[in-house]
């Protein structure tokens, strides 16, 4: 895996959390994403609970609006 598609794989994680989805919707939106297929793997294992602390977290001590 290279830098380029990990950096996409950090920046769409973070979009997702930012807006706030459903963690079932976040872990689907990051499956059906054909440029992080290296992470489908780690993807399909996120736990449910984790996401959703992870969106708190995000809403609490995120930034202002998710990087591009």
């Amino acid at each position: 895996m290279d830098e380029a598609t990990l950096h996409r794989w950090q920046l769409r994680l973070l979009e997702l959390l930012h807006e706030g989805r459903d963690p079932a919707e976040i872990r689907a939106a990051l499956l059906a994403d054909p440029e992080l297929e290296p992470f489908h793997a780690y993807a399909a294992g996120l736990d449910l609970h984790a996401l959703a602390v992870a969106t708190e977290l995000v809403a609490k001590w995120g930034p202002a609006r998710p990087p591009t």
